[in-house]
């Protein structure tokens, strides 16, 4: 088996990663991220309490320390992948909202929170305090980020449905829609989403379906078969969308020192590589699937 150059890294199209978000970003350039749109967990050990849906609960969801720090190391280093004049929102609890915001500030430019009214609450017992029909995004900035279009910093779209909720079997799941207005109000077509915690797939799907490229992560299993199904139910082709605009156009035919300047392109020794450690479109290239 012949040696050939390969895109540094791998990341030329829509990818989904199943594993811890920390590993995941460690292998992603510096900024090679146009826009990230997240929906860390919140530390609340959150499960659908509606009384039609049960849910299982969030993994990794207590606010402990350990969660603290790793959400730590995920913001800086969300500020390392993104690129500059670009944004950030990120969905946050009431709870711990002064920790989020804390975050988004040491490595960005804080901007604002955006309150999204959800229209409903959960089902519980709030005879002791107000029923909770909002979430708060913080938005941040890297750079001189402008928006698409002029937009108040109150949304409104309806929650998922307890019925969507129970098909996902993920309690948190945002609406697709509302992740779609903020994709195409910070980022242009072509460009690339990340979230590293992607839950069930909202905001791949989302940028998927606002012609976004994506990089996600997702650590549990399950939710990310979910992700894949539900990226397929869109688009059977997702897999093979090209980031044109980070890395031309695949695997070239003549290698020049214009493509090896432009391109981090890097001489990987397949003859001594087990080609299966490479993504499905690359081993297909390749002929050794």
């Amino acid at each position: 088996m012949m040696d050939m150059y390969l895109p540094n890294l791998m990341w030329d199209r829509n990818h989904v990663h199943c594993g811890s978000a920390i590993t995941f970003m460690k292998e992603i350039p510096d900024g090679l991220v146009d826009l990230i749109v997240t929906d860390p967990p919140y530390g609340m050990e959150y499960e659908s309490n509606s009384k039609n849906v049960k849910t299982r609960k969030i993994k990794n969801d207590l606010w402990t320390e350990s969660l603290q720090n790793l959400l730590r190391a995920y913001f800086k280093d969300c500020a390392r992948i993104l690129n500059q004049d670009s944004a950030i929102y990120t969905f946050c609890s009431h709870h711990h909202y002064e920790f989020f915001k804390r975050q988004i500030s040491k490595w960005f430019e804080y901007r604002d929170t955006i309150i999204w009214v959800k229209n409903n609450h959960a089902r519980s017992d709030y005879s002791t305090h107000y029923a909770p029909i909002y979430e708060m995004v913080i938005f941040g900035v890297k750079g001189k980020h402008k928006l698409n279009s002029f937009e108040r910093n109150v949304l409104h779209f309806p929650k998922v449905s307890d019925k969507e909720i129970k098909r996902l079997d993920h309690p948190t799941t945002k609406p697709i829609e509302l992740l779609v207005h903020l994709i195409k109000n910070s980022s242009d077509p072509d460009e690339v989403v990340f979230d590293g915690f992607v839950g069930s797939g909202a905001t791949a799907v989302a940028a998927l379906r606002s012609t976004r490229r994506f990089l996600v992560s997702e650590i549990d299993r399950k939710h990310y078969r979910t992700t894949i199904r539900e990226l397929d139910a869109v688009d059977p082709d997702w897999r093979n969308a090209k980031f044109h605009h980070v890395f031309g156009t695949g695997i070239p035919d003549e290698l020049d020192i214009d493509v090896l300047g432009t391109t981090e392109w890097t001489l990987l020794p397949l003859s001594q590589t087990n080609p299966s450690v490479f993504p499905y479109h690359i081993r297909r290239a390749l002929g050794v699937l």
